[in-house]
């Protein structure tokens, strides 16, 4: 049943639009073209409202009079399954057009069926009423991607020791649908962890290595999606341990250059938390190799009490492959310092 049909709207209260798109985003070289018999729909569509009548006649007009200019979306796995365009592509069917321009979706780590919905949502000929019915009536279906999802980096979780290390901060230190931050995520271990743990992340990098990872220096501050975090985790690539990558961001330098930024981060992760929200700060020693000068913890440390923070607790964790359950001293750890905003 049509979802509009449903809300007792009439075919006026569809939102009109140019529903093949304001733009063609589609380059060149990634347009393919092949007879529209070979095409066939995702079995999810099934429940996603179609056009208003008056809406599609215009659509249809658009079509006689200029061709389909925005190819539909296919499945990287399946390109003959149509993910996003099914408007398009059934009416060149009815028109008798016979060839179909496509082009390979990009899913950025999400499933076809994700991608189906997330596109459905952002079409501008539903309107709110229509959206928001949509997401009541896909929730089950976009419930059981997301734990394929989970199932999937939760196996990855049990043989990644820097997972592991973060799903038990948060566990100790944070609650369900809490916001975490991480300004330097990295590979994205965070991001990990709060898929497994249920919370709210947003992360960011200077050299973003995943789709989920948004760009950004925290240099130059925190997003303001950041504001009342419940709490950020600080994973910096300081010293000269990550130099050959990052170049000459300024957490790969030397003791003055490490310090002085950090002091900037934490007086800035002071403001952007809410209150009662945490640092957990992980930092080991660090001996320069290159005579920029060592770098050690308890100096760090003190630039965070000096903002204002509380020391809630102090964890001790090995790098990964030097877990060393024989007790011996170990020297190779880092601490986990975690702060709290009074």
């Amino acid at each position: 049943m049509e979802i509009w049909r449903e809300l007792g709207m009439t075919t006026s209260q569809c939102e009109l639009g140019n529903i093949q798109g304001e733009r063609d985003s589609s380059s060149p070289s990634s347009r393919k073209t092949k007879s529209i018999e070979d095409f066939k729909l995702h079995s999810i569509h099934s429940k996603i409202p179609r056009m208003c009548e008056n809406v599609r006649e215009s659509f249809r007009e658009d079509i006689k009079e200029n061709g389909i200019r925005e190819p539909v979306k296919v499945n990287p796995k399946d390109e003959d399954e149509i993910l996003d365009g099914r408007e398009r592509y059934k009416e060149a069917f009815d028109l008798g057009i016979e060839e179909l321009p496509y082009e390979v979706a990009n899913l950025n780590g999400i499933s076809p069926v994700e991608y189906i919905i997330k596109s459905a949502l952002l079409r501008r000929h539903l309107s709110k009423s229509q959206k928001a019915m949509l997401a009541v009536e896909l929730k089950p279906e976009l419930e059981e991607e997301a734990e394929k999802r989970k199932l999937r980096t939760l196996k990855k979780g049990e043989k990644d020791p820097d997972v592991e290390k973060k799903i038990n901060i948060l566990y100790y230190h944070t609650d369900q649908e809490d916001l975490v931050i991480d300004p330097m995520a990295g590979g994205a271990s965070t991001v990990d962890a709060c898929l497994i743990m249920g919370r709210d992340c947003r992360a960011y990098d200077i050299k973003p290595s995943r789709d989920d990872i948004l760009k950004n220096d925290i240099r130059e501050g925190y997003r303001k999606k950041a504001n009342g975090a419940d709490l950020i985790l600080l994973d910096p690539p300081y010293g000269d341990k990550m130099v050959d990558e990052y170049g000459g961001h300024g957490f790969t330098g030397g003791s003055d250059e490490v310090g002085e930024n950090l002091d900037q981060l934490a007086e800035e992760s002071y403001e952007a938390l809410s209150t009662g929200g945490k640092v957990a700060f992980i930092f080991g020693n660090t001996k320069s190799k290159k005579g920029n000068g060592d770098i050690w913890a308890p100096d760090l440390y003190q630039l965070f009490r000096d903002k204002g923070f509380e020391t809630e607790f102090v964890y001790h964790a090995p790098y990964k492959g030097h877990s060393n359950p024989s007790g011996e001293i170990q020297q190779k750890s880092r601490d986990i310092y975690i702060f709290k905003k009074e």
